[in-house]
């Protein structure tokens, strides 16, 4: 071939493990759900694009403290980010 990817790129890098279902930042398979996200749900976090439609989004913050009502929200694990595959133009 005339050109070679050394995956040296961190963009590249996190693609190829997102390709091989791996989570970039936690190492943790990936468990894919196939309705597509609306892009203004996408946009409204700050994803970085790592690459072939695929967002990485920042992790979830903690609900507010003192809340007294209960909530039907699921607690998620600390510090891990969510990956997306966004189509824009849907939402």
């Amino acid at each position: 071939p005339k050109w070679k990817l050394t995956g040296t790129d961190k963009k590249f890098n996190a693609l190829l493990k997102v390709r091989e279902g791996i989570h970039p930042v936690s190492g943790k398979p990936i468990k894919w759900n196939k309705e597509p996200i609306p892009w203004a749900l996408v946009e409204a976090q700050n994803p970085v694009d790592i690459g072939s439609g695929y967002y990485l989004l920042p992790p979830i913050r903690p609900p507010p403290s003192g809340r007294r009502q209960p909530t039907n929200l699921i607690e998620l694990p600390d510090g891990e980010a969510t990956i997306v595959k966004a189509i824009k133009g849907i939402g």
